[in-house]
């Protein structure tokens, strides 16, 4: 874990395009073995009927006990769990639902990307609900500091170093990070300024931006087809606001629209940033490196001024505001998780689709809990901002690019979030697992060659 070299390069050299396969597979192998649990060993004499020991006065009850845990478990149908009492659900009857539930999902990537969509979504409305009781710095704070506790302890746990990345990439890793953090901010901004929908509508620039940014500053050709999109989102954008400029005055349009969407905008940028600093960094550096950074950025970007007051002093918070916080904090790790799952289950463009649905939930949202409306010129530009974004995700890659590396430049065009590139370790040390596999057959491959 601590190397940083590409550890699938030697598989797509063998098998090119398999090394996604079978990361899944391996994957899908540890997952199993973190559900099962590790299995539980009976420290009890093995049953012997012949002991004189085991058949004494004393303890023919205890004998009928010592057989019945001898057992094998499997499952709610054993002989172990015939003997416990009636009144109580088997334990592994429960472990074996809860088994089955979670593989349901985790290996399901229409389930993973429609549950990270509705997870977001949540995120969002929590936010939402803090209306401008809680400064906005205030709920960056909160999220970041939970999740940079959770990032060090894995780093720590699995004795990751340097904590903080390599010298020669701290430039582009703290980059990544402030403009994450700022792409979070004012995102949040927009939240509570805008409708719902509008906000997470705005917030899918990001791919079309990403796409620009990366043709210029990276000189990745952006096709036909990735143009197109970037024209079909900006003109969601232009429907999506309808400026009076434009479409004349309306009641819609005012102070808090125009700052809504601005900082909206500003959002998508941030996350243009986020994602061209860490195509730069690359593999170099392990995945929860860069989201420390991440985490770091914001608490320091939302402390100082919130401890200045600058634009907002911090706010005395009630039961419900931290439980709409924590709530902001446990979703966006939730559904940055399962979202992660189903961009390696799927293909980007089916993955992307389904990751839109989180406008939908912000419709749902808004006008049942918000009384927010619809109107004629925002679902139209909802939809030219979803099909320009479907058109940037589907364009073809640069052929020196590796299936891996492809995959993952896709997979954070579509994700249209801060971070989506950051894939589990777990996949990279499967990805090491399966080279080394490589190499021992193709060194007996050699031997069997030198014998004939």
């Amino acid at each position: 874990m601590g190397s940083h070299s590409d550890p699938t390069t030697w598989t797509e050299l063998a098998w090119p395009g398999k090394s996604a396969h079978y990361n899944a597979l391996q994957h899908s192998d540890d997952t199993a073995l973190c559900l099962n649990g590790i299995h539980h060993r009976h420290d009890v004499t093995q049953y012997d009927p012949a002991s004189p020991a085991q058949v004494s006065a004393e303890g023919q009850q205890q004998q009928q006990q010592d057989m019945a845990d001898e057992l094998p478990d499997h499952g709610p149908f054993s002989s172990a769990a015939a003997v416990s009492d009636e009144s109580e659900v088997p334990e592994g009857a429960v472990q074996r639902l809860s088994t089955q539930l979670t593989g349901l999902v985790w290996h399901n990537g229409h389930i993973c990307m429609l549950l990270a969509a509705f997870i977001f979504s949540l995120s969002v409305l929590c936010v939402k609900l803090t209306g401008s009781r809680v400064p906005v710095l205030q709920i960056t704070l909160v999220r970041s500091s939970m999740s940079f506790i959770v990032s060090a302890v894995l780093i720590k746990v699995r004795h990751i170093t340097p904590m903080f990345g390599q010298r020669k990439h701290v430039a582009w890793l703290i980059g990544r990070g402030v403009t994450g953090a700022l792409a979070m901010m004012t995102f949040y901004v927009a939240i509570l300024k805008l409708p719902l929908a509008d906000a997470n509508t705005l917030f899918f620039l990001n791919p079309a931006m990403t796409a620009l940014a990366a043709a210029v500053f990276l000189g990745e050709p952006l096709g036909l087809l990735g143009g197109g999109g970037c024209v079909l989102s900006l003109l969601g954008l232009v429907l999506l606001t309808h400026p009076p400029m434009l479409f004349g005055g309306h009641a819609d349009w005012g102070p808090q629209r125009i700052f809504g969407t601005l900082f909206g905008v500003i959002s998508a940028v941030g996350a243009t940033g986020a994602f061209i600093c860490i195509r730069m960094v690359g593999k170099a550096e392990p995945a929860i490196v860069v989201a420390l950074y991440f985490h770091t950025s914001t608490m320091v970007m939302s402390a100082v001024p919130l401890a200045a007051a600058v634009p907002q002093a911090a706010a005395w918070l009630s039961a419900v505001d931290w439980l709409l916080l924590l709530g902001v904090a446990m979703t966006s790790f939730c559904g940055q998780l399962s979202l992660t799952r189903g961009f390696q289950l799927l293909d980007a463009g089916k993955a992307a689709g389904l990751n839109f649905s989180q406008v939908l939930w912000g419709y749902i949202f808004g006008i049942l809990l918000f009384h927010e409306h619809l109107t004629l010129f925002g679902v139209l530009g909802t939809c030219l901002i979803a099909v320009g974004m479907g058109c940037v995700t589907a364009r073809s890659k640069p052929k020196i690019q590796t299936e891996d590396n492809k995959s993952a430049t896709v997979r954070d065009l579509a994700a249209g979030g801060c971070g989506s590139v950051l894939l589990p370790l777990q996949q990279q040390q499967s990805g090491m697992r399966e080279t080394d596999s490589f190499i021992k057959r193709h060194l007996s491959f050699q031997r069997l060659l030198g014998r004939n």
